[in-house]
């Protein structure tokens, strides 16, 4: 059951960010994250009256609330800004493979401060979607017409490949943060209080980039945006739920199929079109994923 909701929730998540790209390029990350956070927490929260009562929110111990927002702040927020601005560089084909190197990182944090046993097969797995994201990521070669351009585009590349990596980080630390806070509460509780911070969190820096504030989004923007909240919103709960039943490094590792699911979709839906190598390289990765179920 676990690696099947980490599973789901690397689908959702791609889904997700199909669905921002657009979003993204006009309104910002911050912004586009506060909207889809928002959304992810009104529909959360008829969820959670269903089951729940308002006063379980107060049952959670300071300690392990401080844990997960620490976790909220790394993933939600600055990670996903990340990420989503290294889409709009790079778009989502070659951003997501990149972003996905987070595994074995989450493995040895995993292993040095939780404990988890690591067996041989999943270090290799990890080190696969390494070299499958090191594929990705190597630029393409310049047509002839293109080389006057060639310089500027290499280093928007990387800046979009640095991003990318940075959000990479962000989502270890995040992982394994979160699987030291949900191991003793409630996961519809926690997931309760995470959506609201993130959106709060993401509404201020949204605010200080002074680019496009929230109250400023077009109205017709809100479908989708309150779509991809609401995918956004069963990623939360399936990966949650994975953490606490498969570990922070199964899941991390797991949720790197994400970028299959999105060069798919980037392929079919966004007319992006990444280079042989690209494409290897994202079935090398999957290869290593296969390899830790």
């Amino acid at each position: 059951m676990g690696a099947a909701a980490a599973l789901l929730s690397a689908a959702l998540w791609a889904a997700t960010n199909l669905l921002l790209r657009h979003q993204v390029l006009k309104l910002g990350g911050a912004t586009a994250n506060t909207w889809r956070n928002t959304f992810a927490m009104l529909c959360f929260a008829v969820v959670f009256l269903s089951l729940r009562r308002p006063s379980d929110l107060l049952t959670i111990p300071a300690g392990t609330l401080g844990v997960l927002l620490l976790s909220v702040l790394l993933s939600m927020v600055i990670g996903d800004i990340l990420q989503f601005t290294a889409i709009r560089r790079l778009g989502i084909a070659l951003a997501m493979p990149i972003a996905s190197c987070y595994p074995l990182l989450t493995m040895v944090i995993a292993a040095l401060f939780l404990g988890e046993t690591i067996r041989s097969r999943a270090v290799g797995g990890a080190l696969l979607v390494i070299v499958g994201v090191v594929l990705v990521a190597l630029p393409r070669r310049p047509l002839e017409a293109e080389l006057a351009q060639h310089q500027a585009l290499t280093a928007n590349h990387w800046i979009g490949v640095g991003l990318a990596l940075a959000s990479a980080l962000c989502a270890a630390g995040a992982t394994t943060l979160t699987r030291v806070a949900v191991t003793d509460i409630d996961l519809i509780a926690a997931n309760m209080l995470r959506l609201p911070f993130s959106a709060a969190v993401c509404a201020v820096i949204s605010v200080g980039e002074r680019r496009m504030p929230p109250w400023r989004v077009e109205r017709w923007r809100f479908g989708p945006l309150f779509l991809a909240g609401l995918l956004s919103m069963g990623s939360g709960i399936s990966y949650l739920n994975a953490i606490k039943l498969a570990g922070a490094a199964k899941t991390a590792t797991l949720n790197a199929s994400a970028p299959i699911f999105g060069l798919i979709g980037a392929m079919i839906f966004l007319g992006e079109r990444p280079t042989r190598r690209n494409i290897v390289g994202a079935l090398v990765a999957f290869v290593g994923i296969a390899l830790v179920v």
